[in-house]
C-alpha cells in the first residue's frame, strides 16, 4: 500500500503505486483468441427493462402512442433501437403502399391510393415515363392538320354566326330606310334615302309626326342592335367551351396511346 497523508480539512490521500494503477485481466479468462469468435449481441447489452419497454409499445395497435428513448450522447441506443425494430419488422407483414396523386377537381385536396407493397414505386416511375412521353407528343398533336381544321371550323363558325346576325339585321335596317353604320365611336342607327345617309339637319326640319314615326322605327332597330351585341359574349363563350372540349378530346387521345405504360407495369391493378 502506498503513503497516505491526511490534510487540514480531514481528507486522507493516498499514493498509490504503478502496480495499483491497471486492473489486471488474464486473456485465457476470456475464453476466446479474438472477438471474430464471438457471435454479435442483439438489442441493447444490459437493458432487458428497456427492452422489454420497446417490445411492448412496438406491439401497442392504437394510434396516438409514442416510444421516448433517453441516454447518453453516444451511447448508440439510435442505432441498437433501429436494429431492434428491424428485427420485429422483418417478421410482420410488409405494409401497403400509400401514394398520394393530384386531385385536378380539387387541388389542395389530393386523392390518395392504396397500393400492394412495392407497386407505389412502380407507379412513380411509370408517371414519370408517361410525362416525358406527352411533354414530346400533345404538342404534335395540337400542331397537327387535324387539330388545326377542327379549331379553324369552330372559329368558322362563330364568324359566320356573328356575321349572319349583323348581315340579317342590316337587310331589316334597309328595308325600313336606315342603315348600320360603323363609326370609329361605335354602331350608329341612320335613317336613309335612296341609300344615302340623311343629315341631321334634314330631320330636323321634318314634320314632328314624321319625325317621331323615324325616332321610333332606329329606337326599335337599336333595342334589336343591342339584343345583338350582348348576345356576343354568350356565342364567344360557347365557342370557347368548344374549343376546351376539342383540346380535352386531343389530350385525352394522346394519353390513352400511351396508357400502356402503366398498365404494362401493373401499378394500376390492386388499387384500394
Amino acid at each position: 500500500m502506498g503513503a497516505r497523508s491526511v490534510s487540514d480539512e480531514g481528507s486522507v490521500t493516498v499514493e498509490l503505486g504503478p502496480d495499483r494503477l491497471a486492473r489486471p485481466c488474464d486473456p485465457k479468462a476470456l475464453g476466446f483468441t479474438t472477438t471474430a469468435d464471438l457471435k454479435p449481441v442483439g438489442g441493447l447489452i444490459g437493458q432487458d427493462r428497456a427492452l422489454a419497454a420497446l417490445d411492448f409499445g412496438i406491439a401497442m395497435k392504437a394510434r396516438g402512442f409514442n416510444i421516448l428513448a433517453i441516454g447518453s450522447r453516444g451511447s448508440g441506443r439510435h442505432n441498437a433501437i433501429r436494429r431492434f425494430i428491424e428485427g420485429r419488422a422483418a417478421d410482420q407483414q410488409t405494409p401497403d403502399d400509400w401514394v398520394y396523386v393530384h386531385n385536378f377537381e380539387e387541388p389542395y385536396r389530393p386523392k390518395v391510393l392504396r397500393l400492394p407493397p412495392g407497386q407505389g414505386t412502380l407507379l412513380k416511375a411509370a408517371l414519370d415515363e408517361l410525362v416525358i412521353q406527352l411533354k414530346g407528343m400533345l404538342p404534335a398533336v395540337f400542331e397537327s392538320a387535324d387539330y388545326r381544321d377542327r379549331r379553324a371550323a369552330i372559329d368558322e363558325e362563330f364568324e359566320a354566326e356573328q356575321q349572319n346576325a349583323f348581315k340579317r339585321l342590316a337587310q331589316k335596317a334597309e328595308a325600313q330606310n336606315m342603315a348600320i353604320l360603323h363609326t370609329p365611336t361605335g354602331i350608329v342607327i341612320v335613317p336613309t334615302e335612296g341609300g344615302k345617309p340623311i343629315h341631321q339637319s334634314v330631320v330636323d326640319q321634318m314634320a314632328p309626326a314624321k319625325r317621331e314615326q323615324l325616332e321610333a322605327r332606329i329606337k326599335a332597330l337599336g333595342e334589336e342592335l343591342g339584343q345583338t351585341m350582348r348576345s356576343i359574349p354568350e356565342r364567344d363563350k360557347m365557342r370557347r367551351q368548344r374549343i376546351q372540349a376539342l383540346n380535352r378530346e386531343m389530350a385525352e387521345h394522346a394519353v390513352a396511346s400511351v396508357r400502356h405504360l402503366t398498365d404494362d407495369s401493373h401499378c394500376w391493378f390492386g388499387v384500394r
